[in-house]
């Protein structure tokens, strides 16, 4: 009976003991694929947000870029937009003292825009690339002037009448968005000054026998590398009514001795060149009188585009003057 007993005993403990073993077994394997879920859950989630990421960050780098396209468009508009403005109110501040009327005179060709010689010729004017210097393989670029009478004590306010003062506006567009609005202003008191310095000149009586006066006058005095200019004694008379004899100058070297005449300028180098030409006429009695004109010659493009027009190559200025059928060559 005692041993029955133990053997049972010995049998129960067994089973005790595997059942408890199973147990044990089942929530092992429960617990590894609770983890293994755990897993692929956290997996799918650092997907997610890894790509919440990067979407933001091209977003940013294509801000960026699309930025700095365009910081690179407007400052080459700005470039082009001053080229033009320099260029216009260079020019003279009416063809007429007091004329009203703004754009080309009936003498002036529309298709010859360096035979323009006063503010308002511009008025209307457009012009597109590749004309100035653009790649025709970009999107169309234009420039537009437009020129008008404002008021000198508020220049915001437009006048249908002449005011003495001009308001100068260059527009540069690319495929019908403006880049660049440019605002200049010329005014017409130097004119008016010198042309009544003049008259009071020519109208004094007295026994003295007084210098003449002249004017430089260029055209066009903004381009480059290679510029076509006109050149001509403005304004000049002598208030005894002697007559006068002309020296042309370019940097201190003599050009021409005739009252007009043109010439061409190159500019080889890669640097901007401000020449001066300078009339000086003379009376029979040696006195004399002069004036300078600033020419604004632009260096060759770096990239072979050329400027505004022409182009050149080498070193210096060279210029060569045909003036009456005599051609010379000089070099500045």
């Amino acid at each position: 009976m005692t041993r029955c007993t133990c053997l049972l005993k010995i049998r129960s403990k067994i089973q005790r003991l595997s059942s408890r073993k199973a147990t044990t077994s089942s929530e092992g394997s429960r617990r590894r694929w609770a983890r293994y879920g755990w897993s692929q859950m956290e997996v799918v989630a650092t997907t997610l947000l890894v790509a919440v990421v990067m979407v933001g960050a091209m977003k940013g780098y294509q801000h960026a870029q699309w930025s700095n396209a365009d910081i690179t468009l407007r400052a080459a508009a700005v470039s082009h937009a001053q080229k033009l403005l320099a260029e216009v109110v260079t020019r003279r501040f009416e063809e007429a003292e007091g004329t009203n009327l703004l754009g080309l005179d009936a003498s002036e060709s529309p298709s010859n825009r360096a035979g323009w010689d006063d503010v308002d010729d511009y008025q209307g004017y457009s012009d597109q690339s590749p004309a100035w210097g653009v790649s025709s393989g970009l999107a169309p670029w234009a420039r537009t002037v437009e020129v008008r009478h404002v008021e000198p004590l508020d220049p915001t306010v437009g006048s249908n009448s002449r005011t003495g003062l001009k308001e100068v506006r260059v527009r540069v567009s690319q495929d019908g968005q403006e880049l660049a609005l440019l605002v200049g202003y010329v005014g017409a008191t130097l004119d008016q000054e010198l042309r009544g310095c003049h008259r009071w000149w020519a109208g004094r009586d007295d026994d003295r026998n007084n210098p003449p006066m002249v004017s430089a006058d260029v055209v066009p005095r903004l381009g480059g590398p290679n510029l076509a200019v006109s050149f001509s004694a403005i304004d000049d008379v002598d208030p005894e009514g002697d007559a006068l004899t002309y020296v042309w100058t370019l940097d201190g070297n003599e050009v021409a001795t005739t009252r007009s005449g043109s010439m061409t300028l190159t500019n080889s180098t890669d640097a901007t060149r401000v020449l001066s030409l300078a009339v000086t006429a003379k009376d029979v009695h040696g006195n004399e009188s002069s004036d300078v004109a600033r020419i604004v010659l632009l260096p060759g493009a770096a990239d072979g585009s050329g400027a505004d027009t022409g182009t050149g190559t080498g070193l210096g200025v060279g210029v060569g003057v045909s003036v009456g059928g005599v051609s010379l060559d000089l070099g500045l």
